[in-house]
């Protein structure tokens, strides 16, 4: 569903890489209910659309713990106002979105693909639930905030990523 979250065409690059990177021995920085890691650029631009959508927009990217059997209840995000996200491993997890911030009904489900970068809206009410072991997500931290970039923004921008890929 469009108003809440897209895929992106084509595949990470990067995916297993990333994976490595998440499961470490590298310490977790404590990111407000989070724990996270930071991406080197090395490996961010050893992705072809990670490395076209960095001569668009300036960002950060990192990995996002969350352990087992836990869930990140409803909200948005405060700072984001959108972000792109990637599953990378294989655990019983997903993310709920709604518009009714009163009493969540009418659910629209998104359940990660392997390897496949997802456009988030972070503004749309939503919940995380992980239902397995350690689920970590790449996620970019988009230097613009709420104010300045929204989720329709960066859509209209990987349109055009997805219609030059179709012209080669």
């Amino acid at each position: 569903m469009d108003r809440y979250f897209k895929k992106v065409d084509g595949e990470s690059k990067i995916s297993k890489e990333l994976l490595t990177v998440a499961t470490n021995d590298a310490e977790w920085e404590d990111d407000h209910k989070f724990l996270v890691k930071l991406i080197p650029d090395e490996l961010i631009n050893r992705d072809p659309f990670l490395l076209w959508l960095r001569k668009i927009y300036v960002f950060t990217c990192y990995i996002i713990k969350l352990d087992g059997y836990q869930n990140y209840d409803w909200h948005t995000d405060a700072r984001r106002g959108v972000s792109i996200n990637m599953l990378l491993q294989d655990v019983e997890s997903f993310v709920m979105f709604t518009n009714d911030t009163e009493s969540p009904k009418n659910i629209t489900l998104l359940r990660y693909q392997p390897k496949s970068y997802y456009v988030f809206n972070t503004q749309a009410f939503h919940s995380v639930i992980n239902l397995e072991g350690t689920r970590f997500i790449f996620s970019i931290l988009f230097e613009k905030d709420k104010h300045q970039l929204i989720y329709n923004d960066v859509l209209k921008t990987i349109n055009e990523y997805k219609l030059m890929k179709e012209e080669k």
